[in-house]
């Protein structure tokens, strides 16, 4: 069969109406939207999981190596002030997450990193540091009455973060 007479999708049928759509088109169109509106769901879905839910992202270094602990509850957490026992840094690790998040849930995992690292403590500080800043505003027509709507907005992306310092007891 010549190429110029192969019927395609998008040839009318005999006897429809003009301009109808054959059911092969409109069953090709409704796949291919649902296929683009899966696609912007698991977006969306895998957005927020990563943004909103993701673990905080952790970094270490280690001064000396040790054994890890066999829990995470063998670690102590100092948040105000130093230990009154002598102790040896073995380590800094530093916990850090985008946007809103549970200084709690950045401590605990700064536990667990200092559990694999062997310490025995660790001592926090807390830093929230802001990214970026973003101002947009605007100015309305006048009104029947001459006077203008004025609106502004700001978005600020701020990094929460916890630094520690992981020891191990030296009294022992």
């Amino acid at each position: 069969m010549d190429n110029a007479l192969r019927p395609t999708p998008a040839t009318p049928i005999a006897g429809a109406p003009r301009g109808a759509i054959p059911a092969t088109a409109r069953a090709a169109h409704a796949l291919r939207r649902t296929a683009v509106a899966l696609t912007l769901a698991a977006g969306l879905l895998a957005g927020g999981a990563l943004g909103g839910c993701a673990t905080p992202r952790a970094s270490r270094t280690v001064y000396r190596t040790l054994p890890p602990k066999t829990s995470v509850a063998d670690v102590q957490v100092f948040t105000d002030g130093r230990p009154s026992r002598p102790f040896e840094e073995v380590g800094l690790i530093e916990v850090s997450k985008f946007g809103r998040v549970d200084y709690g849930r950045l401590i605990e995992r700064a536990r667990g990193e200092a559990a694999t690292m062997g310490a025995d403590a660790i001592l926090v500080t807390r830093e929230t540091e802001v990214v970026s800043t973003n101002t947009s505003g605007g100015v309305s027509a006048p009104n029947k009455r001459g006077g203008r709507t004025v609106n502004s907005s700001t978005t600020t992306l701020d990094r929460q973060r916890v630094t520690v310092t992981a020891i191990v007891w030296t009294d022992r």
